[in-house]
C-alpha cells in the first residue's frame, strides 16, 4: 500500500510517500522530494500557466500510484506569494486525483500542525519540522514542506492502522478524530 502526503505549493511542495507491506503489516520505505520552481512578478499569462501545469505534471507523477492521498487544505488567510496561482496548483492536482477515482483526504492547517508538533495547531512550521526530525531521525528532512508533507502522510497511515510513526503525543492522537475522513476504508 502506498500512501502519499502532499504540501503543495509553487516554490517548494512537500512530497512524502509511505510504502506499506500491508501483509507484512511492515513498513518498506518512506520516500521524500521537494518540487517547484520560482515564478516572477509580470510573469505572461502564459509563463504563468505553464508554471502550473509543469508543477502539477510533477505532484501527480509523485501520487497517481498512490493508495490514499493526503493534502493539506489551502491556506485561505495566507497573503504571501501568488494565492490565485496556488489556488489554481491545488485545483489541478486535486481535480485530475479525484478524476481518476484516487481516495483524496484533505488535512487542516491547524491539524497538521497539531499532529506534525504534538502540541497545538499553532505550532510553527519550524516546530513541526524539528519533532518530524525527531520521529524520523534516519530521513532527509530538509525543510518545513518536506516535514508537512511527511506529516500528513503519517496521519493516513495511522488511519489505515499503520502508525509508521510511532508513539507520537496525546494532542497528535486527538487531533486524528478532529479530520474528515471517508466512511469507508481505503484498500490497497
Amino acid at each position: 500500500m502506498i500512501i502519499t502526503g502532499l504540501d503543495l505549493s509553487l516554490t517548494s511542495a512537500g512530497l512524502a510517500r509511505i510504502v506499506l507491506d500491508t501483509d507484512a503489516s511492515a513498513l518498506i520505505r518512506i520516500d521524500l522530494s521537494r518540487v517547484g520552481e520560482d515564478g516572477h512578478r509580470g510573469d505572461t499569462l502564459e509563463q504563468r500557466a505553464g508554471r502550473l501545469r509543469r508543477q502539477a505534471t510533477v505532484v501527480l507523477a509523485w501520487a497517481l500510484g498512490s493508495d490514499l492521498t493526503l493534502v493539506e487544505a489551502p491556506a485561505y488567510s495566507s497573503s504571501t506569494g501568488s494565492a490565485h496561482d496556488r489556488s489554481g496548483l491545488w485545483w489541478l492536482v486535486i481535480g485530475r486525483l479525484l478524476a481518476l477515482g484516487r481516495p483524496v483526504i484533505e488535512i487542516g492547517n491547524g491539524q497538521r500542525a497539531k499532529y506534525g508538533s504534538g502540541v497545538s495547531g499553532n505550532a510553527s512550521k519550524d516546530k513541526v519540522l524539528s519533532s518530524m526530525v525527531r520521529r524520523f531521525p534516519d530521513l532527509p528532512i530538509d525543510g518545513n514542506d518536506v516535514a508537512d508533507g511527511l506529516a500528513i502522510a503519517c496521519m493516513g497511515a495511522r488511519w489505515l492502522g499503520y502508525p509508521v510513526d510511532g508513539d507520537v503525543p496525546k494532542p497528535s492522537l486527538a487531533v486524528m478524530a478532529d479530520v474528515n475522513w471517508p466512511d469507508r476504508p481505503v484498500s490497497a
